[in-house]
């Protein structure tokens, strides 16, 4: 007990400095290794971009659809990137029914009737299939005119000339009968008739006519063409314009609706 009392009054003061030597090491080697560590090592740097992986299916770039009224085609437009995947096949799709394989295109133009594509609003699908089955799909919509067929016919009377305009549309999407205008302010004629309209349905579609008659006057024989407008109304893209020769012989003519 003497010696180790002895030997702390002799060396306590040496014990206590290497103590403090070694714990002023310890920490500035903790300081150093911590100092030295990067920010990503200690915690995870918010701010640090997170790299995407390399997307390696196709993407479609475009695809749309327009509706031509005088060819009742709708002509389709597409285009898209096959990155890294092996392409199988591209197809068209009308809801759930495929309509078309188009793997070897770009375009198409697709016949309504053929297709037997309905009248009014149409969501079409184009849809990519790799070679591992995965399939990338773009919609648009396309919207087909209500009336599809327009044909007018002249009848010359003595003192009179009856214009009749035929048409069809679905019986689903029914249209009012059109009222005919006429374009030529300056054309001479005591009144403008409207001599009904007929309808006749087969397989649901309704075959229309409607009739108007021009009472001509004295000065009217002095004009020979003079054009007119069968507006329908709200449905403003089936309106269509005619010049009409008194002879009688009539054309349509294009308007800006087509």
């Amino acid at each position: 007990m003497k010696d180790s009392r002895s030997f702390w009054k002799k060396n306590g003061f040496f014990i206590i400095l290497m103590s403090s030597l070694v714990l002023i090491s310890v920490s500035l080697f903790l300081y150093t290794f911590l100092k030295n560590r990067s920010p990503q090592q200690m915690i995870s740097n918010p701010n640090t971009p997170v790299q995407e992986e390399e997307n390696q299916d196709a993407v479609i770039t475009m695809f749309e659809g327009k509706y031509n009224n005088i060819t009742q085609n709708i002509n389709f437009s597409w285009s898209y990137t096959s990155n890294q995947s092996a392409i199988e096949s591209v197809k068209l799709f009308l809801e759930n029914r495929e309509l078309l394989d188009v793997t070897s295109y770009s375009s198409q133009s697709l016949s309504r009737e053929m297709y037997g594509i309905p009248t009014g609003n149409n969501t079409f699908t184009l849809v990519i299939t790799d070679e591992e089955g995965k399939q990338i799909k773009k919609s648009t919509n396309v919207f087909v005119n209500y009336v599809t067929y327009i044909h007018q016919d002249i009848k010359t009377k003595q003192n009179s000339m009856e214009i009749t305009l035929t048409y069809t549309y679905e019986k689903k999407n029914p249209v009012k009968e059109p009222q005919m205008l006429i374009l030529d302010e300056e054309l001479p004629f005591n009144y403008l008739q409207y001599n009904g309209t007929t309808r006749k349905e087969e397989n649901g579609i309704i075959t229309a006519k409607t009739v108007y008659e021009i009472f001509w006057n004295e000065e009217s024989g002095s004009y020979n063409t003079f054009s007119v407008r069968w507006s329908f109304g709200d449905y403003s893209e089936n309106n269509q314009d005619f010049t009409i020769d008194k002879t009688p012989v009539s054309t349509p003519k294009e308007s800006e609706n087509d």
